[in-house]
């Protein structure tokens, strides 16, 4: 066992008294273990920290590319459950058309038809016998879109197709080019 005034050789092993700087039986120069100095622990400190704030700043910048991209993403399936609404309450309209001969101006009379959570009327529903007119927003969105048949379809739209815009003063956008 190694008694506390002895030391190994780090080149043969071979046991030496602690204080010795060149071993006995192969003569290699011994080295002296580094003392840990206030001065040795402040440049370790020092150089973790600096590793941290890297770190840091890296992480940052991907935050600052992911989370519009997130943002984004979000935006894109709001206004696809708008879609969807607009494009069910087309079939809603249309069974309740084929019953009662005139198009449904409340949602609530319309048979099985309930909105996405989230999604709900931007204004009553401008229905009549030639046709009817919807718009419908997302609460989490500044995205309207508008749906339209018969007489009541938006300028610039195709009947029974959604007509989105992105909100106040934003460009429109139709069809599926989202």
């Amino acid at each position: 066992m190694k008694s506390p005034d002895q030391k190994y050789c780090t080149e043969c092993g071979t046991p030496m008294p602690r204080a010795a700087e060149m071993c006995p039986a192969c003569g290699s120069a011994q080295r002296a273990p580094k003392k840990w100095t206030p001065a040795r622990i402040a440049i370790g400190c020092i150089i973790a920290a600096g590793s941290f704030l890297v770190l840091v700043f890296v992480i940052g910048i991907i935050a600052a590319i992911a989370i519009p991209k997130f943002a984004t993403t979000k935006e894109r399936a709001y206004v696809a459950a708008m879609r969807a609404d607009l494009r069910n309450l087309v079939a809603a309209e249309e069974t309740y058309r084929a019953s009662h001969g005139t198009y449904q101006p409340r949602v609530e009379e319309l048979s099985g038809f309930v909105f996405t959570l989230g999604v709900e009327l931007d204004q009553p529903i401008d229905a009549d016998s030639s046709g009817w007119r919807a718009t419908v927003r997302h609460r989490a969105s500044p995205a309207r879109c508008s749906i339209g048949v018969g007489s009541k379809v938006p300028n610039g739209a195709r009947e029974g197709e959604p007509f989105c815009t992105r909100g106040p003063g934003a460009a429109t956008t139709s069809g599926e080019r989202n």
